[in-house]
């Protein structure tokens, strides 16, 4: 059974965690300090740490980030010419005409 001052304080919080859902939702990858510099602005004042008990009470987090794909370091690495015509060259793109123009 709740006591009646621990209602009073959910009744108190249901309006600012409604407003902190929509904004985690609309803003992913704000973390509950700036979700609660988003709340000051309808009026919602309170302190840091309220904001992050209310946050850790809706079960709300910021998602990790995915990890950049690196190149493999076992990726194979082309083999130098042995021979005549196994490498070209982009040599036609210096080439002039003889009135000069590229």
């Amino acid at each position: 059974m709740v006591s009646a001052p621990a209602r009073r304080q959910q009744v108190k919080d249901a309006p600012v965690l409604r407003v902190m859902r929509e904004l985690s939702a609309q803003y992913p990858r704000f973390g509950y300090r700036r979700i609660g510099a988003y709340l000051e602005r309808p009026g919602h004042m309170m302190s840091w740490d309220r904001t992050h008990r209310l946050w850790k009470l809706a079960g709300l987090q910021v998602p990790r980030k995915r990890p950049r794909r690196r190149i493999s370091s076992q990726r194979p690495r082309p083999l130098p010419a042995t021979g005549p015509n196994q490498m070209w060259a982009y040599d036609f793109v210096f080439d002039a005409c003889v009135n000069g123009q590229h």
